[in-house]
């Protein structure tokens, strides 16, 4: 898991461009890779979901203060011209996924202190579905929503 994310620090850190929150997550995955090795632990490996949540909690509170948000940098993949209202929608849909990575991570963490099967049961399973379906109720609602609105230029 150390050398993944070694690689994928490297990888951000060579394409990162002018793009800071891509330094941001390479910094981050090599201080995380640097603790596994140092710590070589199925506790700290244990805290991988933990720091996965709150890097993407980072990214995507720091896009609400940078704009575009990153839902809108999601919907904008599939349709580049949306209409002001679906902009203002992905705002506050970007601020729903940071209430999620919160919960996600403080889920995370609790389950850190059960047995290795409870946290895999969470970690590997269970959170993933609750991403899942997060993201088939927003994507399928804001499909819809962008698709009954009038587009402004």
């Amino acid at each position: 898991m150390a050398f993944l994310l070694a690689v994928c620090a490297l990888i951000q850190l060579l394409r990162r461009g002018k793009n800071p929150l891509a330094l941001v997550f390479a910094i981050l995955c090599s201080i995380f890779a640097a603790a596994l090795l140092l710590l070589n632990s199925v506790a700290a490996a244990k805290l991988y979901p933990i720091a996965v949540n709150l890097v993407l909690l980072l990214f995507f509170s720091l896009s609400l203060i940078y704009p575009p948000s990153a839902a809108e940098r999601f919907a904008r993949l599939k349709q580049p011209d949306i209409p002001n209202v679906a902009v203002q929608y992905c705002r506050k849909v970007t601020i729903v996924w940071c209430l999620f990575f919160i919960f996600n991570a403080s889920v995370s963490f609790a389950t850190t202190r059960f047995s290795t099967q409870v946290w895999t049961i969470y970690n590997g399973f269970a959170s993933y579905i609750l991403i899942g379906l997060l993201f088939a109720v927003e994507f399928g609602y804001r499909t819809r929503l962008i698709k009954r609105l009038p587009h402004d230029s």
